[in-house]
């Protein structure tokens, strides 16, 4: 018998820019976390029984020539790629269900991957696994789906994940003080909408707007862009994607990127693009540079400005899908930040599940009893810092 633990993921900064439809054009990055809500794999190989068994929410009974009947695709397309030829029990059973935004589907394949390994006495490094988790669900399966939630389950910790355009991730550990990391927890609160919704549906309008959207007015398509100057009438401009400051004639001053226009490569400011919709492919690129913003926050341990990035990053979000929020959970959202909320977003594509918010010191016990009030059910968790992990191999 085999017992595998795997967590979920708190994604913290720059979630999105790990589909496919935006990294393979302009290389994605992200800050995610692991929390200590788990997906338990139990795989058992029986004496007698010559039959494939899934228990999850139905079961399933197949002959071990017959794995391609399997209705579970996760199971199916597992059990083929490690090319199982045996009989087999696989049970499963989670802190949390699918559809609530937590990366369910990512945590099942990253345990049930490690279990059938284990099993069969194979070795397989951390990378490898949450690589192998990502061709199970985007390449075989088909899910429109990230790497983030796969890498976030199988690493474990807070960890920085820079994604190239041919998909390759690096991923790095973000090693904070035990000081920020007891007041990140502290200041992060989580609550159910109990909203269930099917997340497939949200990213797959996401990765089609991406890709539809064409070139985006915003530089730096590749990550940040560095130097460059430009001012208001005077004739200095920088390059494509250089980063720069505009000033008027009264000496304010305006950080952005030159874009190309029809004279040339003009300097844009946020204030310039703040009172029209972004695109999606823009409004993706200000969730990556929002992700940068969020990774230096937390190394500097400035959880404040972490929270005001997050509302930063959930006005952005959605602007990328109508479907992310709707007018209840807009609600719940703006009845948060007026108790104590610095910031705060619907975890997952959006559209229901959880929602987590950055609180105000002090305002914890006030926005948990207000939230409440309205229906929302509290769940505290703290990080996981273990990854994916075997607990019993007998």
């Amino acid at each position: 018998m085999i017992v595998v633990r795997t967590p979920f993921r708190l994604p913290l900064g720059g979630g999105g820019t790990d589909l496919p439809s935006y990294y393979c054009k302009y290389g994605g990055f992200l800050i995610t976390a692991a929390i200590n809500k788990y997906m338990f794999i139990n795989l058992n190989v029986p004496a007698i029984f010559d039959r494939v068994r899934i228990n999850y929410s139905r079961t399933e009974t197949v002959k071990v020539d017959e794995i391609d009947t399997i209705h579970h695709d996760i199971v199916r397309e597992s059990l083929k790629h490690v090319k199982l030829n045996h009989p087999l029990e696989i049970s499963s059973m989670a802190d949390l269900s699918a559809g609530t935004g937590m990366g369910s589907s990512s945590s099942y394949t990253v345990g049930l991957l490690r279990a059938l390994n284990a099993m069969m006495r194979r070795q397989m490094e951390t990378q490898e696994l949450a690589e192998e988790a990502c061709k199970i669900e985007i390449d075989l399966i088909g899910k429109p789906i990230g790497k983030q939630d796969q890498y976030a389950a199988a690493f474990g910790g807070i960890i920085q994940l820079d994604i190239d355009q041919l998909g390759k991730v690096t991923v790095t550990p973000l090693h904070l003080d035990n000081e920020i990391i007891y007041e990140l927890e502290n200041r992060l609160m989580m609550f159910y909408t109990d909203i269930e919704r099917d997340a497939n549906e949200i990213l797959g309008e996401q990765s089609r707007k991406i890709r539809d959207g064409g070139e985006s007015g915003r530089g730096g398509m590749g990550g940040r862009g560095d130097g460059g100057t430009g001012r208001w009438g005077d004739g200095e401009m920088g390059g494509k994607g250089d980063v720069g400051t505009r000033r008027n004639g009264d000496g304010e001053e305006g950080r952005g990127e030159f874009r190309e226009s029809a004279s040339g490569y003009e300097l844009y400011t946020e204030a310039a693009t703040a009172t029209r919709q972004l695109t999606a492919v823009e409004a993706m690129h200000k969730i990556k540079e929002i992700g940068y913003q969020s990774r230096d926050a937390l190394m500097a341990g400035d959880v404040c400005a972490f929270g005001r990035l997050l509302h930063e990053h959930w006005l952005t979000k959605k602007q990328v899908s109508n479907k992310m929020s709707n007018r209840e959970i807009d609600s719940w959202y703006e009845l948060a930040i007026a108790n104590g909320a610095l910031g705060g977003k619907v975890m997952g594509a959006g559209g229901g599940g959880f929602m987590l918010f950055c609180v105000e010191n002090g305002a914890r016990k006030h926005l948990r009893k207000t939230l409440e009030s309205v229906g929302l059910k509290y769940m505290d968790f703290r990080f996981d810092w273990e990854g994916s992990k075997t607990l019993v191999d007998i």
